[in-house]
């Protein structure tokens, strides 16, 4: 499949684009960039009946292997695709990524919360002691998530 992709497509490393080279249909045509943006805010596209992720077959294209692991977007923005913002990892590596997080009138980094099925905000960290991911609970509040995970990670470096 990445031989049809590379057909099919350009990437250019630089501005994470994915261009099509052949037109596609009478819509898309030789020149228009690859892909939508997704409501999670990841660039995607359907190729040969598939729905692909930009970022996996940006990383396809350039190396010539689909990742074997999660790609991490490194600055965080999904939609950005540049391989200097790409890393093949692991998914606990790319649940580590860190997100803005904003309490109050305060915008702020916080590692290790996410949003539970229950709709609270769960805490979970991974302990470098322990080498385990260790679950520190659910909250009503972002907030009282955060302070939860800032407060965990501070002792943490702390111990190190």
């Amino acid at each position: 499949m990445i031989s049809d992709l590379l057909r099919h497509l350009s990437y250019n490393p630089k501005t994470g684009s994915i261009i099509w080279v052949l037109p596609r249909s009478k819509n898309v045509k030789a020149g228009a960039e690859a892909g939508s943006i997704s409501k999670k805010g990841y660039r995607q596209m359907t190729f040969m009946g598939r729905t692909l992720s930009i970022h996996r077959v940006a990383w396809a294209m350039h190396y010539g292997e689909w990742p074997k692991l999660c790609i991490d977007h490194i600055n965080g923005d999904r939609a950005d695709n540049k391989l200097e913002n790409l890393r093949d990892v692991s998914s606990s590596v790319n649940a580590m990524n860190r997100h803005k997080i904003v309490c109050g009138n305060r915008r702020k980094f916080v590692t290790g919360i996410t949003l539970h099925n229950s709709g609270k905000w769960m805490v979970q960290l991974y302990c470098h002691v322990d080498k385990k991911v260790k679950y520190y609970g659910l909250y009503q509040k972002k907030c009282d998530a955060a302070g939860v995970a800032q407060k965990i990670l501070e002792r943490n470096r702390e111990i190190l």
